[in-house]
């Protein structure tokens, strides 16, 4: 049915009205998420899986779920009888712009040393510097959470799973700083309330422009409700 286009613009506005209240209900509810879980820092980053998958992924942390700073790595023993535990060293992820892993063959993925497996990686700094290679235990896991849309898919790989880590930097929970040196992690409610009052203001956008197409003994009031909307949406949307 094709109903007049007074009563369509009326009808999105209860209906946007009623996706913004619940916006606003949902992002006051405590995440499910533990924060004490998730890293300090948010690193976000392309993941290429050793499978030919890749998706753009938030929280980046590597052996714990909130390591991203003193990841312990070691050169290769170049002594006979010695092992990679003695030659360790720490990365942080605020450095690196890239962490490729080095199989091997295709076959095999690990290099063992006594008991222990270890994956060869390649990391490349910020500095511009030569590639450095480094062991890092098999047994390690990259922890992420995958964006789509928005939602996390949470991820925790080993690194014989992995292919490519590209990082890109922080990302702040703020909408007036979306990138910066260092910030806190994103909460989902966060995220989603961010991308629906981004879907609000464009609907209200749209509402105004069919407002203005109406005849004039028409406009006023439907002016005014979509007034009423975009200031609410503005309070629930305003960053803290």
């Amino acid at each position: 049915m094709n109903f007049p286009l007074p009563y369509r613009v009326v009808s999105s506005v209860l209906c946007l009205t009623t996706v913004v209240w619940t916006t606003h209900i949902c992002s006051t509810r405590n995440s499910s998420r533990d924060s004490a879980e998730l890293p300090k820092k948010n690193f976000t980053a392309t993941i290429e899986g050793s499978d030919g998958l890749s998706y753009v992924a938030d929280h980046i942390a590597i052996g714990s779920r909130s390591s991203t700073e003193h990841i312990v790595v070691y050169h290769a023993p170049k002594e006979p009888g010695a092992r990679p535990g003695d030659y360790a060293t720490y990365l942080d992820l605020g450095n690196i712009t890239e962490i490729v892993t080095v199989f091997p063959s295709e076959k095999e993925r690990t290099i063992a040393y006594d008991t222990t497996e270890y994956v060869p990686i390649t990391v490349t700094f910020h500095d511009g510097s030569k590639k450095h290679q480094y062991l890092i235990e098999a047994r390690k896991e990259l922890f992420c959470d995958e964006v789509d849309g928005a939602q996390y898919i949470p991820h925790a790989l080993k690194f014989t799973a992995v292919k490519r880590i590209t990082l890109k930097g922080t990302r702040c929970t703020t909408k007036t700083h979306p990138v910066a040196p260092s910030c806190e992690p994103i909460s989902e409610q966060e995220r989603r309330k961010h991308t629906q009052c981004s879907h609000a203001g464009k609907a209200i956008d749209t509402l105004t422009q069919q407002v203005e197409t109406l005849p004039t003994e028409q406009k006023g009031k439907l002016r005014a409700m979509v007034d009423t909307v975009r200031d609410y949406v503005g309070a629930m949307c305003s960053t803290e």
